[in-house]
């Protein structure tokens, strides 16, 4: 009997890459036929541009430096804007395929291909890439071979020299970029404590002891949000001016997006309707005791909820645990999202400010919401909020129906 996850390996890396392309370049040009060849989703492509074009420059160390000198060595002239474009487009895409493949490793065929479909669909990367380019596109993919290697390194698995070798370079290379890989390094070292408990256990953990592990993890991270929160900002802006030359103390006297805390109505922008399978997702990494995917999404929470920039590792967490939803999906699931999407609605209906203080918050009143819903049926806009809208509702929309109604019924 044909079974779709029985397909080569390459082949399913193909349909996840193409899908993430091809959407990702629709849109590309789509923004650029409605607001000319010249336009920009996001002011900081310009300075790549200009990387690329040799007017400023980065440390040879640097990815990013490579990925855009080379193209502009080989192409002159005003196609080059284009072609950065299409660029963080193709990484993207191509960190999509990575997902798929550490999932798959880690978790199984399944799951690696939800984690790689979701990034494809996911707003957050999509919005990230859309007309723009910016070193976070060069380091994600960077931080999924960190965690990929790493968590091979430590559990033992394959060659573990060569997997750290792997780990300890992408960290190299990852913080020659930016701090984000210090926090990847801060999620491997509470992953470590698992491992460490496990091996003092003996055993596969209990379900009581998992738990317990599971509430001292939280309460580490909301101590760690507690201590960094009046001063991250501080201790990490002599290595940015020493590693990247960029003054972030300046950045937050002029109150840039990314050094502020998390939005409180950023989970419904930037993830939409895939927070719904985030209930069954966790509770399907418990039961497979995958720490992994709880110290990566604890951690990057409480890192998010003091610096916005932290939120691109809460991507890969949101990837990561809605890939084990749909990879362990019955109709349990369907009843546990159903019900998710219900308490989600009525808490944002009876009391929006609640909402909003516990991040549930929908940025948009809900009948607001439902009419731009049926707009972008009709309307190109890509002009923000709307880009979250498009690419959110139609894409998770329908995966998520498609997936409720196959559960339900």
């Amino acid at each position: 009997m044909f079974s779709f996850y029985n397909q080569r390996k390459a082949q399913l890396a193909l349909y996840i890459f193409l899908g993430a392309f091809l959407l990702r370049v629709s849109l590309d040009i789509i923004f650029f036929l409605r607001s000319g060849w010249f336009s920009s989703h996001l002011i900081e492509v310009w300075f790549y541009y200009g990387v690329a074009r040799g007017v400023y420059t980065l440390s040879f160390l640097d990815p990013t430096f490579l990925l855009l000198r080379i193209p502009g060595l080989l192409i002159t002239g005003p196609v080059l804007y284009q072609i950065v474009v299409f660029e963080a487009a193709l990484i993207s895409a191509l960190t999509a395929v990575l997902i798929f493949y550490w999932l798959d490793s880690r978790c199984g065929r399944e799951t690696g291909w939800w984690g790689g479909v979701v990034f494809a669909l996911l707003p957050a990367p999509i919005t990230l890439s859309l007309v723009n380019f910016s070193h976070d596109l060069v380091q994600v993919p960077l931080v999924v071979l960190f965690f990929w290697a790493a968590g091979l390194a430590i559990d033992g698995r394959g060659k573990r020299i060569r997997a750290g070798i792997l780990a300890a370079a992408c960290l190299l290379l990852g913080m020659k970029i930016g701090p984000l890989m210090a926090g990847a390094l801060g999620i491997i070292f509470l992953y470590g404590l698992w491992v460490i408990f496990r091996k003092l256990v003996g055993a596969i953990p209990s379900w009581w002891a998992s738990a317990i592990f599971l509430v001292c993890l939280i309460m580490l991270n909301y101590g760690f949000y507690l201590l960094i929160k009046p001063h991250l900002l501080e201790w990490i802006a002599p290595l940015a001016l020493k590693f990247r030359g960029i003054d972030l103390m300046a950045q937050v006297r002029i109150q840039v997006g990314d050094l502020q805390p998390l939005p409180r109505d950023a989970f419904w922008n930037r993830y939409t309707l895939f927070i719904f399978f985030l209930p069954w997702g966790f509770w399907t990494a418990f039961k497979n005791r995958d720490f992994l995917a709880f110290s990566l999404f604890i951690f990057s929470l409480a890192l998010a909820l003091v610096v916005n920039r932290g939120a691109r590792l809460l991507d890969l967490a949101v990837v990561v645990m809605a890939a084990q939803a749909l990879a362990n999906w019955n109709r349990s699931a369907a009843i546990v999202t159903v019900s998710s999407v219900v308490i989600y609605i009525a808490v944002d209906l009876i009391s929006p400010g609640l909402a909003r203080s516990i991040y549930f918050g929908i940025p948009y009143g809900l009948t607001l919401l439902w009419g731009s819903v049926i707009k972008s049926f009709t309307v190109a806009d890509l002009q923000a909020p709307g880009v979250y809208l498009r690419c959110g509702w139609l894409f998770a929309g329908l995966f998520a129906a498609v997936l409720l109604w196959a559960g339900l019924f």
